[in-house]
């Protein structure tokens, strides 16, 4: 498939099914994102899958996803980005000053668009 014809194909999810996604198809997108480029080749990648409980009554489908992300995690800090952001210069040095100031494993940001 060419450049072209992959990003006119391409489309947002925004309504999700509460179906699982087969153990296979998750095994088959871990593979193919492996060989993603990476500097100097190295491939870092690191990946944990984790497979959900139910929709809790009154959550939001991303919330619920995210609270089990971070219930989950067991790094000193939980950092979730949507992929299409971008980051001001100097926010990570900023949150890892206001983690160590309040002991915060978790942090919420609130988007902001610059135009």
């Amino acid at each position: 498939m060419d450049y072209e014809t992959l990003v006119g194909e391409r489309r947002s999810i925004r309504g999700y099914q509460k179906t699982q996604v087969p153990k296979e198809v998750i095994d088959e997108i871990i593979t193919v994102a492996k060989g993603a480029p990476s500097s100097m080749n190295t491939q870092p990648w690191h990946f944990h899958v984790i497979t959900g409980a139910p929709l809790p009554d009154g959550w939001a489908g991303k919330m619920w996803a995210l609270e089990q992300a971070r219930n989950h995690a067991t790094t000193p800090l939980v950092l979730l980005l949507d992929a299409d952001i971008e980051l001001a210069p100097g926010l990570l040095a900023t949150l890892k000053m206001r983690r160590l100031k309040t002991g915060a494993r978790f942090i919420s940001l609130k988007e902001t668009s610059i135009n």
